[in-house]
């Protein structure tokens, strides 16, 4: 190992004897046990496969997301309130916006001690703004923005 002891000074530190013998056997051990868990003779292969299933995986929850916000037809219009874990509300809200001809959607989402409230609204007589502003007054926050999305 080597490190940096001051300005132009460099430290080298070396195991030896049995000591080395000890750590190259530690280390063997470590990596077959890794192979084994992973399922692969090749570490890094075996870790990017993991990776990819781990994006996968996230993608899929952020789709999920997505097609399961619950929405009631209240005279004639669809709507929906929901507080969303992840994902981007934006695009959900769009989405909700483009399945039916009438729709308002107020989706919250908590983030780093945040909330963020967003709504849409189309062809309706609500206004997107007016929800939020609303919202955000009784929570203590601001908020508003255009009559068909805030």
């Amino acid at each position: 190992k080597e490190s940096g002891v001051s300005a132009g000074v460099r430290r080298i530190e070396a195991v030896v004897s049995r000591a080395a013998l000890e750590f190259c056997k530690t280390f063997m051990n470590e990596n077959l046990n890794l192979k084994e868990e992973l399922k692969s003779n090749d570490l890094s292969l075996g870790v990017k496969k993991l990776k990819n299933e781990i994006l996968k995986l996230k993608n899929e929850l952020k789709n999920s997301n997505k097609s399961q916000l619950n929405s009631s037809n209240i005279n004639g219009v669809q709507i929906c309130v929901e507080c969303v874990e992840s994902g981007d509300i934006k695009t959900m809200i769009d989405e909700f916006k483009n399945k039916f001809e009438k729709a308002a959607i107020l989706l919250i989402q908590t983030k780093d001690d945040k909330i963020t409230l967003a709504a849409g609204v189309k062809n309706c007589p609500l206004k997107a703004g007016n929800l939020v502003k609303n919202i955000a007054q009784i929570l203590g926050g601001n908020g508003g923005g255009r009559d068909d999305f805030a």
